[in-house]
This record gives C-alpha cells, sequence and structure tokens, in this order.
C-alpha cells in the first residue's frame, strides 16, 4: 500500500510539472495568431479544437528550430494520461536522408539557410506522414482529400515556416472517446550531431526521443521569433566538438517540450 502510494505520489507531481495551455475555438485557416512561446527553441505555437478535431499550429523563424524540423524530422506525441507517454504520435516531415542530407556532408554546419534553400528544402518534404497509435502505424498521403488526418509546413516571409497539424479528437485516444481531459502534447525533433575536429568525421542526424522541457510562456508583448538560441556550447554533448559557436552547437540538441491542453468546450 506504501509503495502504491508513492507510485501516485510521483504520477500526481510529473503531471503538475508540466505547463498548461488552453485551447481555442477552431479558427479559419491562415489565422496566425499565437498565444504562446518556447523560448529554448524560438517557437509561436497554438491549440484550437472544436467538436471533432484538434488543431496544433507552430511558428518559428528560427534557423536553428527550421533545420532541425526540415532536416531530422519532427514528431508530435499524445498522451491522455497527461504525462510523457509516446503511444500515441505524428511523424511529419519525416527525416530526410538523401538529396537533403548531401548538404550536411561538409565539415562546417550552414545555421543561416537562405530564403530560396528554404523554399526547396519545404517543397522536397514527402507528401506523407505516419501515424502511430497504441502500437499500429498508419502511413498517411497528404494527397488524399478524403483522409481526416492532415498536416502542412509552409513558408513566410522566405524565412519563417508554419506548421499545421488537424488530427481528429477520436485519434487520440485509444477507444475514440471524447472528451479528453487530461490530455498532454509532446513537441519533439531529432538533432545533429557536430563533427569532432580531431578526425575527419561528418556531421549525421539523428531522430533519438528523451524527456522534453517545458513549453514556455503565454506571448505578452514578447518575441515573435526569429534569430537563434543563444545555448551555451557547454550544453552539448561531450561527443560534440566545443569549439563549435553557440549557433552551431544549438544544432545539437533537439527540440523537445511538453504541455498539458484544457480543450475548448
Amino acid at each position: 500500500m506504501k509503495s502504491l502510494l508513492i507510485l501516485s505520489l510521483f504520477a500526481l507531481f510529473g503531471c503538475m510539472s508540466l505547463p498548461t495551455v488552453s485551447s481555442v475555438k477552431e479558427q479559419p485557416s491562415g489565422k496566425y495568431e499565437y498565444s504562446y512561446y518556447n523560448n529554448q527553441n524560438q517557437i509561436l505555437y497554438k491549440v484550437t479544437n472544436d467538436d471533432s478535431n484538434l488543431h496544433v499550429i507552430l511558428n518559428t523563424s528560427s534557423s536553428a528550430s527550421i533545420l532541425k524540423i526540415l532536416k531530422t524530422g519532427l514528431t508530435i506525441y499524445f498522451d491522455v494520461t497527461g504525462n510523457k507517454k509516446q503511444t500515441v504520435f505524428i511523424h511529419y516531415p519525416f527525416k530526410l536522408n538523401n538529396i537533403l542530407q548531401k548538404e550536411n556532408d561538409k565539415k562546417e554546419i550552414n545555421t543561416e539557410p537562405t530564403a530560396r534553400s528554404l523554399k526547396y528544402f519545404v517543397s522536397q518534404i514527402p507528401s506523407e506522414l505516419v501515424y502511430s497509435a497504441y502500437g499500429k502505424n498508419e502511413t498517411i498521403q497528404l494527397s488524399d482529400t478524403k483522409s481526416d488526418i492532415k498536416d502542412s509546413i509552409t513558408v513566410l516571409k522566405d524565412n519563417e515556416i508554419v506548421y499545421e497539424l488537424t488530427i481528429p479528437l477520436n485519434r487520440i485516444s485509444m477507444n475514440g472517446k471524447y472528451p479528453l481531459t487530461n490530455l498532454s502534447i509532446g513537441i519533439e525533433s531529432g538533432k545533429f550531431e557536430l563533427p569532432n575536429s580531431n578526425n575527419n568525421q561528418t556531421p549525421s542526424t539523428r531522430t533519438g526521443v528523451s524527456s522534453g522541457n517545458n513549453a514556455g510562456n503565454m506571448v505578452n508583448n514578447g518575441p515573435t521569433g526569429g534569430g537563434m538560441v543563444n545555448q551555451a556550447a557547454n550544453d552539448v554533448p561531450n561527443s560534440a566538438n566545443t569549439d563549435y559557436s553557440n549557433e552551431q552547437a544549438n544544432m545539437a540538441l533537439p527540440i523537445e517540450f511538453w504541455f498539458k491542453v484544457l480543450l475548448s468546450k
């Protein structure tokens, strides 16, 4: 009984550690007004919903976050228990390991992609996503107009992207039950492995998953995205070269943040 109580308290405090985001009523597509900001990754975001669908929208003009999303892939997790379980997720875009990976086969990582390359990268994203729920995977073609899951990445102002995911609420829970009163969402990318200056290794990308960070605060005359995150080089894994600039060192840190969601009724 005592051990059960300890486990229950641990689960309770684990839930309490996640910041809470309030979803708002579903809005027309293209309404890019954001309520929340993840400072570490310089990502603006909001969640909206109606009676049937959940809509997650991310916006960033941070070169580091854009490159991580486009080149290492992005996964959005949904946990109906309010924790950080990874049993339901959408993976889009995929890790791009063919034509775009050639960009990585250099000693120096370009942390400031040109507008032309950004539009090109987005145009090369495969038009499909992976939906996984409770051990069952499904590949969804985004060109299929009958699909109930929609996902896209759009380039704005030549140096800014908007990621938009629409997923039915009944795709999140095991039995399709609604409402979801204890929902949490995780946003995670892969990361770049920086080359070691002592040898001729070249950078690669990895889509590993680990525990996330806090989501950030509500937007209140705050940043609107843009620029690189000044992450200290000594936060980079020891395997990376610490001679890199803060901008380059940031590439070795994945995008990771989780938050709980209060759905709009």
